[in-house]
């Protein structure tokens, strides 16, 4: 599957969060990690040419350089994050040897209230622009809401380490 390298999304230094209305994009891809939570409606998605649906209260991950695009057919309401990985040092350093098991959080029971309070925060003080945010206060919601997704999707070794 093509998709067009999305130099400015990389050229940030920080993470942004924003909400978005009927999420449509083309396919594409970055070294940041994108995160996006259904708060309404539903979205299909293609994430390296496999297609789903992410409904209501379900979570999008895109791990780096995965190409990948949005559409709403109807009608969607989500909460978009990226995260540069320099940004969070310790987070890289595990995905060097890890990736993850899913991409599709289908039925996240308990960590829910936690990863969306988390991402609401982080809207609050990481704009769309990749202006710097306070960073003990975004680090500290960022790791928790990587965190949860680590643990509920799974993270393995790559195919093919030993």
């Amino acid at each position: 599957m093509d998709g067009y390298y999305e130099h400015s999304r990389d050229s940030e230094k920080y993470p942004c969060c924003w909400e978005l209305v009927n999420n449509t994009c083309f396919a594409h891809f970055h070294s940041c990690v994108e995160i996006v939570y259904v708060t309404e409606g539903e979205m299909e998605f293609t994430l390296n040419g496999q297609s789903g649906i992410a409904r209501e209260n379900q979570v999008i991950l895109v791990p780096s350089y995965v190409v990948h695009y949005y559409t709403t057919p109807g009608s969607s309401r989500s909460i978009v994050l990226t995260v540069p990985l320099d940004y969070v040092p310790s987070f890289r350093k595990l995905l060097a040897h890890r990736t993850f098991r899913k991409q599709l959080w289908e039925e996240p029971p308990e960590g829910e209230r936690e990863i969306l309070h988390s991402l609401e925060k982080l809207r609050g003080v990481c704009s769309s622009m990749g202006r710097k945010p306070p960073e003990l206060f975004a680090k500290g919601y960022l790791y928790t809401v990587l965190a949860i997704l680590s643990e509920h999707l799974e993270l393995t070794e790559p195919a093919g380490e030993i």
